[in-house]
């Protein structure tokens, strides 16, 4: 447990983001109160930094595809413990596609997302940025459990898909 000086709660260290130059190596302020820090901030900057910005991003990382592939590689490495090659290599595992909806990479605008434990840490597979937040909620028990009494009150079930296995196509 750590306390988050922002909002005054104790959270669980996987709350709270990396922060290299702090002895415990994390961040002083949760992950959300750093969310909402960063988003007054980037809404406070004038629309044409933040144009000049994008701008010079996407242009660099076309100019120089090595060095934003060598900055994407130690992002995994340091977030994941995962290299941008085994990344791919999973990916082509995968048959590019998402683990859980099977959906093929092309249809999203975003790359698929490292999905881990994040009590463990232990990495599982590449999930869409929608069934991973789908996960997200369905690993707190807590939550499973009210949502389906919930549900059960009003007669209605979760509308399941069947699929022919964990990793495999939907049926019918």
């Amino acid at each position: 447990m750590k306390h988050c000086y922002k909002c005054g709660k104790d959270k669980v260290l996987s709350e709270f983001p990396k922060h290299k130059g702090h002895s415990d190596g994390l961040a002083s302020e949760c992950k959300s109160c750093n969310s909402i820090r960063v988003k007054a901030w980037v809404a406070s900057l004038p629309k044409e930094r933040l144009i000049k910005h994008k701008s010079y991003h996407n242009k660099y990382s076309q100019e120089h595809p090595a060095s934003w592939e060598s900055k994407r590689d130690t992002r995994f490495r340091t977030n994941y413990g995962r290299s941008l090659a085994e990344y791919n290599a999973l990916l082509e595992k995968q048959d590019f596609r998402c683990a859980i909806c099977r959906k093929h990479v092309s249809e999203f605008s975003k790359a698929l997302h490292n999905d881990h434990n994040h009590v463990t840490g232990k990495l599982r597979g590449l999930l869409c940025h929608k069934c991973n937040l789908r996960l997200g909620h369905l690993e707190d028990k807590a939550f499973l459990a009210v949502a389906i009494e919930y549900l059960a009150a009003y007669n209605e079930t979760l509308p399941l898909v069947e699929y022919n296995s964990f990793t495999k196509t939907r049926l019918g």
